[in-house]
This record gives C-alpha cells, sequence and structure tokens, in this order.
C-alpha cells in the first residue's frame, strides 16, 4: 500500500474486496438499504402508535401532520392495524438481514478459497531462484494461516462499517423529520466524537503493522525450532534458540499488548460520551424546546440506535484499522505471488528420443558463481554419472535440468528444442527425482509410494520389493503404517528406500539419484544399484554420487569441480588415469580401479 493512513487503507480495501469479489459484492449495498430502510419506517410507526395511546389515556394528542395523510391514505388510523403493519415491517427487516449475512458470509468463504488458490498458484508458478530463494516459510505459512483469515475479518468489518452507516443514515433522516434542531446537534456533537478518535485509530493502525511483522519472525523461528528439534536436543543448544524465541515474543506481544490498550479505550470512551449526549439532547427536546411526549420518545429511539449505531461504527472501524497489518501482508504476498512467474513456453515433449545437452551454460547464486561454461550430454537410455566435491555444482545442475534454475548464460535443450520454448512441466512431467533431502508426507506408508494416487497392492508391493523396502511388511500396519511428520517414525534409510519407491513407482522415463544410497546399508546400496543396473538402458538416468562404488555401471562420468567440467569419461578410463583426479578420489575410497 502507497500510505498507512486508515482511510488510504480502507479505500485500498475496498477497491481489492471489490476486484477479488467481483459482481457478488454490488448485492451487498441494496440488501443493506433495505434492512436499514426497514427498521427505520418500522420504528417511525410507533409514533402514531404513541399518538392514540396517548388520546386513550387522555393526553393532548398531537398527530403528526407529517405522516398522517400517508398513513389515511394506507387506512392505517387504527391501533391494530399500526401493530400488525409494525410487526410485517420487522420481519421483512428480519429476512432481509438474515440474506444480507448469508450473502457475506458466502463472499468470504469464496474470498478465502479464491485467494488461498492465487497464493498457491501464484508460488508454484514462480520462478524458483527468483521467489523461493528470497523468501522463507515462515511468511508463506504466516500468510496462509493468520494473515488471510485477518485479512477476511477485516471484510466483515467493512461490510459492518457499511451497515452502519446506512443504518445511521436512516435513524437520522426519520429524527430529522421529527426535529431538525435536535437531529443538527446530534450530527456535530457525533462529528466531533469521531474527529477525537482519528489519533487512536492510527495508533491501532501501527501497532498492527507491528504485530503482523513480528508474528512472521516468530514463525519463522519456531519452523526452525522444530525442524531442528534432534539437533538442538543433542547438543544442548535449546537455551540460545529458546532466548532468541522469547526475544521475539516480547516483541511480538508487546505489540498485541498495546493493540489491545488502544483497543479497549476505544471500546470504552463512546459510551459515557453516547449517554451523556443522549441525556443532553432529550432535556433540549422536552424542556427547552416542549416537543410532545409521542415526539420526544421516537426521537429519543431513534437517536439512541444511532448512537448505538456509531458505537458499532467505531468499533467497526476500530477492528478494521487493527487488520489493517495483515491487509498489507496479503497484498504484498499477492504482489509478490505473481511478481516473478517462470517462462511458460508452448512446445510440449513426451520422451527423450535422442539426448538432453548443456552448451557453454553459467548460473550464478546472486554474486555467487555456480556454474561457469558447463557442457555436458545426457544421453537418452544411458546412464550418466556426476561426481566430485560438495558444493562443485552437481546439484545445480540437476535443477538446470529439471527446469528449476534458469541458466544466466548458455542453452539447454532436449533433442534440440531449447530450454526457453519448452514447456517446463511437460519436461518434469517424465522426472523421477530422488533428492539427498528426503522427502516424506505426513501420511501412511503406501501415500508416500502412491502419492495419493490410484493404486492396487500389487503395484505397490512390486515398487516397495524394488526398492528394497522389505521392512514394510514389519511395520505393524504395513502400507497403512503412518510415518509421522517428515517421516520421523521411520529410520533415514527406511525414509530413503521410500522416496526411491515413490519414484520408481511413477515409472519415469528420466531418472535422478541425488546421494541416493548415501543413507543405506552395504547390503541394500547393493540391491538398489542391481536394480539402477537393471534400468540401464530403458531408462535416462543421473546419478549424483560421493560413493563411487554406487557409479561403476554408469556409461559416463563427468567430475564437476568449482563449477567447471574438469574431467570426463567412461569410469574405467578415468580410474586407469593415475593422473586423473577422479583416480584420486577412487584411491581415497579404497576402490578398485580395475
Amino acid at each position: 500500500m502507497t500510505t498507512d493512513t486508515p482511510f488510504a487503507i480502507l479505500r485500498t480495501s475496498v477497491r481489492t474486496f471489490a476486484r477479488l469479489a467481483r459482481g457478488r459484492i454490488l448485492l451487498l449495498p441494496p440488501l443493506m438499504l433495505v434492512a436499514g430502510l426497514f427498521e427505520g419506517v418500522g420504528i417511525i410507526l410507533f409514533l402514531p402508535v404513541l399518538e392514540q395511546l396517548t388520546v386513550g389515556m387522555g393526553g393532548a394528542g398531537h398527530a403528526p401532520s407529517v405522516f398522517g395523510g400517508m398513513l389515511t391514505a394506507l387506512r392505517l388510523t387504527t391501533l391494530p392495524r399500526l401493530l400488525i403493519v409494525i410487526a410485517v415491517v420487522f420481519l421483512v427487516k428480519f429476512s432481509v438481514t438474515v440474506l444480507q449475512q448469508i450473502a457475506i458470509q458466502r463472499i468470504t468463504r469464496d474470498l478465502y478459497r479464491s485467494l488461498a488458490r492465487r497464493l498457491m498458484h501464484g508460488w508454484t508458478s514462480s520462478e524458483y531462484r527468483e521467489f523461493y530463494l528470497q523468501t522463507t516459510t515462515g511468511s508463506l505459512t504466516n500468510v496462509l494461516t493468520r494473515e488471510l483469515w485477518t485479512f477476511l475479518s477485516a471484510f466483515s468489518y467493512a461490510c459492518l462499517l457499511l451497515v452502519s452507516i446506512v443504518y445511521i443514515a436512516v435513524y437520522l433522516a426519520g429524527s430529522f423529520l421529527l426535529d431538525p434542531r435536535i437531529t443538527g446537534i446530534a450530527v456535530v456533537f457525533g462529528i466531533a466524537a469521531m474527529v477525537g478518535l482519528r489519533h487512536w485509530v492510527g495508533l491501532a493502525g501501527v501497532h498492527s503493522i507491528q504485530f503482523s511483522g513480528e508474528n512472521v519472525r516468530f514463525q519463522d523461528q519456531l519452523i526452525e525450532f522444530l525442524q531442528h528439534f534432534k539437533y538442538l536436543k543433542a547438543t544442548a543448544r535449546f537455551p540460545m534458540m529458546e532466548q532468541r524465541l522469547r526475544t521475539i515474543i516480547e516483541r511480538m506481544t508487546h505489540s498485541q499488548y498495546r493493540m489491545g490498550v488502544v483497543g479497549a479505550t476505544m471500546a470504552a470512551l463512546p459510551e459515557p460520551f453516547a449517554i451523556l449526549v443522549l441525556i443532553a439532547l432529550l432535556y433540549g427536546s422536552v424542556v427547552l424546546i416542549g416537543n410532545p411526549f409521542a415526539t420526544t420518545a421516537v426521537l429519543a429511539l431513534l437517536l439512541y440506535r444511532t448512537l448505538m449505531r456509531i458505537l458499532v461504527l467505531q468499533s467497526s472501524w476500530q477492528k478494521f484499522v487493527g487488520c489493517s497489518g495483515s491487509l498489507r501482508t496479503v497484498q504484498d504476498a499477492l504482489t509478490a505471488a505473481a511478481a516473478h512467474p517462470e517462462p511458460r513456453g508452448a512446445v510440449r515433449v513426451e520422451t527423450v528420443a535422442r539426448e538432453i545437452c548443456f552448451e557453454d551454460v553459467h548460473f550464478s547464486y546472486g554474486d555467487r558463481p555456480a556454474l561457469a561454461g558447463v557442457s555436458l550430454r545426457f544421453p537418452a537410455r544411458r546412464t550418466v554419472a556426476l561426481v566430485g566435491p560438495s558444493g562443485g555444482g552437481k546439484s545445480t545442475i540437476v535443477d538446470i535440468l529439471t527446469g528449476v534454475l534458469i541458466p544466466s548464460a548458455g542453452r539447454v535443450a532436449i533433442d534440440e528444442t531449447d530450454y526457453r520454448v519448452l514447456d517446463r512441466d511437460s519436461l518434469r512431467a517424465m522426472v523421477g527425482y530422488v533428492a539427498q533431502e528426503i522427502v516424506m508426507f505426513n501420511d501412511t506408508v503406501a501415500q508416500n509410494i502412491a502419492f495419493w494416487s490410484a493404486t492396487n497392492d500389487t503395484d505397490l508391493r512390486r515398487r516397495a520389493r524394488d526398492a528394497s523396502c522389505d521392512f514394510i511388511d514389519r511395520l505393524p500396519g504395513q502400507f497403512s503404517e503412518p510415518v509421522g511428520d517428515r517421516g520421523i517414525a521411520l529410520s533415514v534409510g527406511q525414509r530413503q528406500r521410500i522416496a526411491i519407491a515413490r519414484e520408481l513407482f511413477r515409472d519415469p522415463q528420466i531418472l535422478i539419484f541425488d546421494e541416493a544410497t548415501s543413507a543405506l546399508d552395504s547390503e541394500s546400496e547393493e540391491i538398489i544399484r542391481q536394480h539402477i543396473e537393471r534400468l540401464s538402458g530403458k531408462r535416462t538416468i543421473v546419478l549424483i554420487a560421493h560413493r563411487l562404488s554406487t557409479i561403476r555401471r554408469a556409461d559416463y562420468v563427468y567430475v564437476i569441480d568449482g563449477g567447471r567440467v574438469v574431467e570426463e569419461g567412461t569410469f574405467d578410463v578415468l580410474a586407469g588415469n593415475t593422473a586423473s583426479k577422479f583416480h584420486s578420489m577412487c584411491a581415497l575410497q579404497t576402490l578398485s580401479t580395475q
């Protein structure tokens, strides 16, 4: 938002609500107006009722000239008819109010669905480098779990603001017809009260923005606290982490406390002010002006309703401004989600017929070069291994291969089709990726393998067997056994084997193994290696490995160091060259070069 002033926030937010809710929001003002008019008419109809009661009790009886002709024309001159009409009017008002609330709830529901879809689609459609690497997990979860609901609360408060304005206008119109002077004085007092509260409203907005910022930082730290719980416990580093959390909690709760104090003050001030103003106006109407009882009674009811609505207006305004931090956060999140869309080419691919090739590819993370002039070939249905020291650029090559990262220079092509014109999702649909960081979902073993797709027990067991997941039959629930958050109920090796089974279940054309057997024992590693060898010639396989025993049967090996290809060739040729870096790597692992 361009400015933090409350009215600018309201103006921007109303435009946002109208744009997101589209034409549905146009239904609300007519419903609010109809409900307000019926309530105003219902209250004013009490005036002839009170007139008739006053006459019946021996009062002076001042028939209201403003309404007399209309009531006579409608034949509403008897008390029973008047009471029936009042009952009908308020029943209609009740029905319209219910419809109004249903409409608000439906719009609120649909707004959340629409916003959540837009955010998630924007996140998944954004460039990995420009979006995901520049944000934090806490900020993303905070938007969907807190800020978005607070944003929708602001919509509800904005609706209450509009309702209050409509009702206040109707009440003042009715009271103006009864006594313009008293009504004018009441308006002056009301405006003075709203002006006097502007400072407090501004404070509420400032503290709301501060609270939203601190809450994002708290979410970030809390996620790290839970993700690294085992490490923190094992190394006795909880005190330092707790101190960081306590500092953020203190700042966050201080902002919340100041919001509460401002809110409580604003909620408490208007009521005594309203009562004093009402007493003064009633005294002026009866004693100074000399209005009759019926007129004074209805005028008092209208002014009382007006003052109560002003209280609701003030409270809704304060709460709306209290949501200003979330209004800005959601607006910024929507802008960020749409700011860096991933380029979408029109050319779809369904197979790798010849090869995927890198030609003089460069890539940098900010000012830090990751790849410098890398040229590679991944022939179809061949196994290519990438080896070298950590940080050499192997994972970056894989990220470019899958289209997650975009080279800053150079060319990547599949069967001579440049990645820049490629529909990358069609490429990724052919990819199975066993990542170095094991990916597990908080569900059953079966769902982690099948990834929630329709399947049968035979397919599950076959893919589990291919990935050496014999341990599944020993689990209490077997394939229905929950794996826990991030697979915490399983060992690291068991998690890695299930991750491999998931990619094999997909039956992809391109299989990427990024240190896929690093957590396995020797027997399981050998089983997986034999299965990879059986896939050779049938799938395009990319192996990233530090344990060189897993790549012995690779068709071609690239040694990556410092973002460059320093050596390439077959395993036997590189290992047999005593002057090569690869030979030294084999020697360090006491791996036979024969």
